[in-house]
Parts: structure tokens; sequence; C-alpha cells
């Protein structure tokens, strides 16, 4: 029987402790505020998370995971090479010669006209005439292509010839092109009927509702012209470098550049895009120090660094104020402790364990942290989702593409591990207060 009483008296003495502590009220005021905090830390961190996906989106558009650079190589040895490199290392999902170049180009939106007219015979060509309704059998019908020019200027580009496989290429164009996707359009240069047609290309550009022609010259390698159509924009969020993005065709490329059988560049997609550091270390040491191996993370290292250094600084704003609630709940059980200190002298007196006053400390603490996560969480993925609805175009705006909620498992088993933990922390002191109150001088 005895062993009975002792066994039921601390449980009692703790449910009259916990009742003494914090009225529902204030606990549910308090579960509040760690609720808003939860909320407002998962949103952001949400929106954090697809701007780092788009953003990164955007990255692997514009560069392959690997390139092997060397000035002026020769095309034969550039695929000599691939061909090594695609036996020696499994892990390369495609590899292929590339001219990337920074280069000054005159671009002249241009609409392509036909005319014909009739030249009669023994006359100058310049004294063609226009159609007319009777035409003799000794006259020649003469067809002209002309160019009505709208806009013409002169800018700097980072022109990327590159190489066109099965409709496949090295960098993964697809996620930053609008329009009709067709690859094999950047290597046609005549239709069905083999008559010529502009060469494709696609350029950094707002998306265009229609295909341009476009007259295009190096000025640096000479004055001569070539006809292109726009096949696609490249949409590039607010990755937007000083020179917009032109892409074609690598034979187009060496056209255009005057760099017949030549290459600089070799492009590489593996299979674990996050292993490109260490693949392209191994690479280096393969090929010796005449090339020059670059990976995509090196390339931006400086917009990820960025983008982790933001998350963090918002994390710690919103964090705060998870804080203030937990310095709600600090304060509220060290003002409880100083009121009733005579109460817990009794409890005490009564036999009431140490351990069991921790215990009843972190456990309300706790409560109300657990209620917070719960409501904050189902708060923040309702808002989340609530934001992408109705904030779309402006999110977009921003640089997110597609938004959508996208709440991590780190993201939210960090939100929760912390939140416990600064609500267990808050809960130490008012408990140690308690612990070290004398019954005798209390009594």
């Amino acid at each position: 029987m005895r062993d009975e009483e002792t066994f039921g008296i601390p449980t009692m003495l703790e449910l009259i402790l916990s009742r003494t502590l914090v009225k529902p009220l204030f606990s549910l005021l308090l579960g509040i505020g760690a609720t808003i905090g939860v909320a407002c830390l998962l949103m952001v961190l949400s929106l954090f998370q697809n701007y780092y996906l788009s953003t990164e989106k955007v990255f692997m558009g514009i560069h392959p995971h690997i390139e092997i650079y060397k000035e002026d190589m020769q095309l034969t040895e550039s695929e000599a090479i691939v061909r090594q490199l695609q036996q020696t290392y499994p892990v390369i999902d495609m590899i292929a010669p590339a001219i990337y170049k920074k280069v000054k180009v005159e671009l002249a939106e241009v609409e392509v006209k036909k005319a014909s007219c009739v030249l009669k015979a023994g006359k100058s060509p310049a004294l063609c005439r226009n159609l007319v309704d009777k035409i003799l059998s000794e006259d020649t019908v003469v067809s002209r292509e002309g160019f009505n020019i709208f806009k013409r200027e002169t800018k700097e580009v980072f022109l990327k010839g590159i190489s066109v496989y099965d409709n496949r290429t090295v960098m993964q164009l697809t996620k930053i092109i609008t329009g009709v996707i067709n690859f094999n359009r950047l290597k046609q240069n005549t239709n069905a009927n083999n008559y010529p047609i502009p060469w494709g290309f696609f350029m950094e550009m707002p998306p265009k509702s229609v295909l341009e022609d476009y007259l295009l010259n190096v000025p640096q390698v000479g004055s001569q012209q070539h006809l292109f159509r726009l096949i696609g924009a490249l949409e590039m969020g607010r990755k937007k470098g000083q020179e917009p993005l032109l892409i074609m065709s690598l034979e187009n490329a060496q056209t255009v550049l005057n760099l017949p059988g030549r290459a600089n560049t070799i492009e590489i997609r593996i299979k674990e895009p996050y292993q490109s550091d260490q693949v392209a270390k191994q690479l280096q040491e393969t090929l010796g120090h005449q090339f020059t191996v670059h990976n995509w993370t090196e390339r931006e290292q400086a917009s990820f660094t960025f983008l982790r250094m933001t998350k963090i600084m918002a994390f710690a704003i919103l964090f705060s104020i998870s804080i203030v609630a937990a310095i709600s709940v600090y304060s509220t059980l060290l003002l409880a402790v100083m009121q009733n200190q005579k109460k817990i002298s009794i409890l005490k007196a009564l036999g009431i364990k140490n351990r069991n006053i921790y215990l009843v400390f972190i456990t309300h603490a706790l409560t109300i942290g657990v209620m917070g996560i719960i409501a904050g969480s189902l708060l923040g993925y309702v808002g989340s989702e609530w934001l992408v609805a109705h904030f779309a175009d402006s999110l977009q705006k921003v640089g997110l593409d597609n938004p959508h909620t996208e709440i991590t498992l780190i993201d939210l088993l960090l939100t929760t591990g912390i939140t416990l933990l600064l609500f267990l922390l808050t809960a130490i002191i008012p408990a140690y207060k308690a612990v070290t109150i004398d019954p005798v001088e209390n009594l």
C-alpha cells in the first residue's frame, strides 16, 4: 500500500504543478505565436526552394556539366578526344565538340520579299519591267529575292556553335527554350525539296510569338552576311549576362566565324551533375595542362553562394518570430515560478521530485512547440499554395519559373528540430528556478 501511495502522490503533484504554471488561454496564445513563426518560415523556404530550382534549371540550360577548352583545336583532334573519353569514363552521358566565342555581330531583322519581272528579248536586265498581262514567248520572267530591313543593331554576343545528334544536345537547352524545340533544325539548310532555307538559331531575348529572319554578320572576320531564322528564344530569367547568348550549329558557327574544321570546346554531360567537380579534376589530370577544364558549379559558384547566404539570412530573420514566441514561453514560465513559490514549496514538501519538476516544465514547453509546429506546417503549406495561386505572375517576374509549393524534407526537419530545441531551452531555466526553491524559507 505504501508503494502505491508514493507512486500516486507524485502523479497528483505533477498535475497540480502543471495547472499552476500557465493558464490554458496563455498556452493557446503562445502556441499561436509559434504557429505563425513556423508557417512564415516554411512559406519563405518554399519560395526560396522554387527560386533555387528555377535558377539551377537556367544554369544547366546555359552550361554543359563540364567544358574542356583549348584555343584553335582541330575538329579531328577534338573528335579523337571525344572517343577517348567516352571509352575511359562511363559516367559520361553525352560528349561533343563545340565552338564558344565572344564576338561582336551585326544583326538585322528582315522580311524576305520575292518579286518577278518581265525581261524583253534583247533588253538590258536593268530594264526588267513589272509583270504585265501579255507575255510574249520570247520574253523571260525573272524572279528575284530581296529584304525589307526593320531593325539593325551591333552588339556583343556569346556565340555557341554546338553539335546536334538525333535531336539531342549536350546542354539541356530544353529547360530554357520557348517555342518549338527542334534541334535538328539548327543543322538544316535545305527543305524537303532541296530548296535553300535560312539557317536556324536560338537567341536570348523575350519570347516571340512568330519566327523571324535575321541577317547576321561578324565584322571582325569579314563582311559576308548570312540569313538566319530565329527558331526559339532563350528565356534566361534573372540570369542575364552582359553578352546575350546566341546558339547555332557547329557547322554554321564555323562558317560564320571563318573557322573551317575548327573547334575550341568539348562539351560533356554526365549522369550525376553534382559530381561534375570531381569528374572535372580527373579529366584535367588525364588531358594535361594544355587543356582547361571547367564545370558548371564552378562557373556559377558566386550565384550559388549568394543563394545560400540569402536563404540563411532569410531563415535567421524569420526564425526571430519563433524566438519571440520562445522568449514569451520562457518569460511566462519564469513569472509563474516567481508568483507561485509558496505553492511549489508545498508541492516539494509533499514529496514531488526535482526530476519530475523538470519533466513538467519541459513537457509544457514542448507541448506548445509541437502544437505550433503542427499547426504552422499546415498553415505554411496552405499559405504557400495561396501565394502560388494568387501571385503566380508576380513570382514569375522575379525569376520563379513555374512556381509551386516546394517544401523539402530537409527544410521541414531543420525547422522542426530547431523549434523544438529552442522551446526545450526555454523550459530549463524556469525549471531550475523551481527546483532551487527552498520549502523551509517559503513556508
